[in-house]
């Protein structure tokens, strides 16, 4: 027994060896393996994977297994890119299916990273005695580089299938009796053929009469290399046909290609035209210079005739260096070279005319292709013109700053801005006189002048006959001669007595009065004509000065305006003044009246109330006043109210104000005075008329006295009120005996004060 116990234990040693053994076989025959190895759980995780799955999915050793394939982050696309859903999914299909899937395609992508490309085998794997796998085996190869190469080939040959079906083309080739074995392209339409139509015909059948087709397939089969153009169908075509060779280089049969070239040609013979009678000169550049020219050319540079410029650069054409600088020779290389990488170049140069004149042009180069050749399209555009118009701009925009500048200048009298703009006109036009005259009838005054030697003095006085602004005057418009010996002015009176050569004359408008003409003259003949813009200048400057002299004179005018509106306004204040005067002040006493003391009182009671000033008011009245009218007469009583009104100026303040109230009652208002003060001042006032030594008799007054706060109405009260109250007090003084004060709000019925 104990043998057999023994016995058992070391075959099972032998057999769990063998089963190590073999393990460690399998695992390093899949670490050895170089496609990816996986095994994968019914749920997605994967149990197993060797080390070049990891390697594959560039993944670090242990980073697969126990991961789930659908894990996020990774997306399954097919073979379009388009995303491939789980259920369609290789190691899906096998699990539900049971069934094996071999050559699948797929692709893994991870976010941010381009797709890469698997291609996959997948087996089922079944536990004893089950019909439903617990774990598929995959097995894939990383096959992204193939399928970009295939992705290129492919879109390759789409490229250049989209060229052949829809490019003005013929493909075909032939065999050694000239036979078509292929023909394709779109070309085969303007032949009225389609692709593969003559496949089994015999060129020579169909073209053989054509004295270019057939020599060229002859030379081709000969094994040359040939290229044609020839006229097939109304069409032109160009071809290229060459010998097709077999494995022992002997020729075959013939391989060709024919382009539809007719609207190239079509447009190369408009081209020609275009060439020939431009006005701009056209010039073609090949490799060795000028290769052909148009008749313009050859008369802007002023040669005898084309052959002089074959042959030729542009460059041995030119100065030495240009404007920049920069040596003819090598900028001319640059230019050419910038136009062939670019498409185009437009660019400035100064060239040479066969007498040696330099002169500017506009160089435009364009690559083009002519006969089947490329060359340089050089087009030239003479800007003498255009530089002289850029000058007289610039002559005539700093002419118009200088007189802006001048017309616009502050702190400059009229005659000093006159003056100043002689000076600039005979710089402007480069004449010596310049004057401004003033016409009146058929007189002519020169009011401003600029002359050597004084030759046309300010003040001189001549008949408008006799001089060059007659003839500005009699068109009313700017007259210009530069050569008067040579023109129909040469009888005129004024070139017999001065001789002056050249005129520019404007006339000068003042509003719409023709004042006069402004004129500039030279003694010398002009080499040139007046251009436009002088005689725009000229405008211009006539028309500023007409602008200042009437603005001048408008100012001459409102001061002469202002003077008698300044008199009159004088006038009328006075009148105003007098006026005020009647209505506010007593014509008796000299005193304000009572409507000049009401509008002080409401001014007064607003501020006290709003401000809180003490604020007082006095009424008077004259004792027993009627009596004393009845007894000595009105002109005694108003001899009474007269002196009783200066005795009330004299003892009353700068800052009150005494009015007659009424018959003889007086009023005075006392502002910044409080009760105490008041009764102050209007026993002062009382005491001053007692003691003013009467003459017929004694004169008395009684006063009332009320202050603004202290009445029974309290700060509330307006002028009414306060008078009511200063006035109850009037009544009362004068009932308890007169020739006394009483103020309002005291019950005691006098109050006695030592002034």
């Amino acid at each position: 027994m104990t043998d057999t116990n023994a016995e058992t234990r070391h075959g099972g040693t032998e057999t769990l060896d063998a089963l190590q053994e073999s393990q460690r076989l399998f695992l390093a025959s899949l670490d050895a393996m170089q496609e990816g190895f996986t095994v994968q759980a019914w749920d997605g995780t994967i149990l197993m994977c060797n080390r070049s799955a990891e390697r594959i999915l560039r993944l670090p050793p242990g980073g697969f297994t126990d991961r789930h394939v659908h894990s996020p982050g990774w997306r399954v696309v097919d073979g379009d890119g388009a995303i491939l859903p789980r259920e369609r999914q290789p190691s899906r299909v096998a699990l539900e299916s049971g069934q094996a899937q071999s050559e699948c395609v797929l692709g893994l992508v991870r976010r941010g990273q381009p797709a890469q490309w698997l291609r996959m085998n997948v087996a089922p794997l079944f536990h004893a005695g089950e019909d439903r796998p617990y774990a598929v085996v995959q097995t894939f190869t990383d096959i992204t580089d193939d399928k970009k190469a295939e992705d290129a080939l492919r879109q390759t040959q789409e490229r250049l299938r989209a060229v052949v079906e829809n490019a003005p083309l013929v493909l075909f080739s032939l065999d050694a009796g000239g036979v078509f074995t292929t023909s394709e392209g779109q070309g085969l339409g303007a032949l009225g053929l389609k692709p593969g139509q003559v496949v089994g015909q015999s060129l020579f059948e169909m073209y053989g009469d054509d004295p270019v087709v057939g020599p060229s397939v002859h030379r081709a089969l000969a094994g040359e290399s040939v290229s044609c153009v020839s006229q097939l169908g109304g069409r032109t075509w160009e071809s290229r046909v060459g010998p097709l060779r077999g494995a022992d280089g002997s020729v075959q049969g013939v391989i060709g290609v024919s382009h539809d070239v007719t609207e190239r040609h079509m447009a190369e013979e408009r081209f020609r035209v275009l060439f020939e009678q431009s006005s701009d000169a056209h010039l073609l550049l090949g490799e060795s210079g000028v290769v052909d020219c148009n008749p313009a050319a050859v008369a802007l540079l002023r040669c005898a005739d084309k052959a002089v410029l074959l042959s030729h650069h542009p460059a041995a054409l030119s100065p030495e260096f240009q404007p920049d600088g920069r040596r003819s020779d090598e900028k001319a290389r640059e230019m050419d070279g910038i136009a062939r990488r670019c498409g185009h170049h437009r660019f400035d140069w100064t060239h040479c005319r066969a007498d040696g004149v330099e002169f500017p042009v506009e160089v435009t180069l364009t690559p083009v292709t002519l006969d089947g050749r490329p060359v340089l399209l050089s087009v030239l555009h003479d800007l003498t013109e255009r530089h002289r118009a850029e000058e007289a701009l610039r002559r005539s925009e700093d002419r118009l700053r200088r007189l802006q500048g001048l017309m616009t200048a502050r702190g400059l009298t009229l005659d000093e801005k006159v003056a100043r703009l002689l000076a600039l006109g005979c710089d402007f036009f480069g004449l010596e006189i310049g004057t401004l005259a003033q016409v009146e009838g058929q007189q002519c005054t020169f009011i401003h002048a600029v002359s050597p030697g004084n030759s046309f003095p300010v003040g001189l006085t001549c008949g408008t006959d006799n001089t060059y602004c007659s003839q500005v005057v009699r068109a009313a418009e700017v007259k210009a001669v530069g050569h008067v010996g040579g023109s129909d002015w040469r009888d005129l009176p004024a070139y017999v007595a001065t001789g002056l050569e050249a005129y520019l004359g404007a006339p000068l408008w003042v509003g719409d009065v023709l004042h006069g003409t402004l004129c500039f003259a030279g003694a010398a003949p002009r080499a040139e004509a007046f251009a436009e813009s002088d005689k725009e200048i000229l405008r211009l400057m006539a028309q500023w000065i007409g602008s200042d002299i009437a603005r001048e004179e408008a100012r001459r005018q409102i001061e002469s305006y202002n003077i008698v509106l300044e008199f009159q306004m004088g006038e009328v204040a006075k009148a105003n003044a007098e006026l005020e005067a009647l209505a506010t002040t007593d014509a008796l006493t000299g005193l304000r009246n009572r409507r000049a003391f009401g509008d002080r009182l409401d001014a007064e009671v607003a501020r006290a109330a709003r401000y809180g000033p003490p604020l007082s008011l006095l009424l008077l009245d004259v004792d027993h006043f009627k009596q004393y009218n009845d007894t000595f007469g009105h002109q005694g009583g108003d001899a009474v109210l007269r002196r009783v009104a200066d005795l009330l100026l004299r003892e009353a303040r700068e800052t009150d104000l005494v009015a007659r109230y009424g018959g003889e009652e007086f009023a005075l208002i006392l502002p910044q005075t409080d009760a105490r003060g008041a009764l102050v001042v209007a026993e002062r006032i009382r005491a001053a008329i007692e003691g003013d030594g009467w003459a017929e008799r004694p004169v008395t007054a009684s006063l009332g006295s009320a202050t603004h706060g202290l009445a029974a109405h309290g700060f509330g009260m307006d002028g009414p009120a306060l008078i009511a109250e200063a006035d109850g007090a009037l009544y009362r003084a004068k009932s308890a005996g007169r020739n006394r004060v009483i103020q309002a709000g005291h019950v005691a019925p006098t109050l006695e004060l030592v002034a």
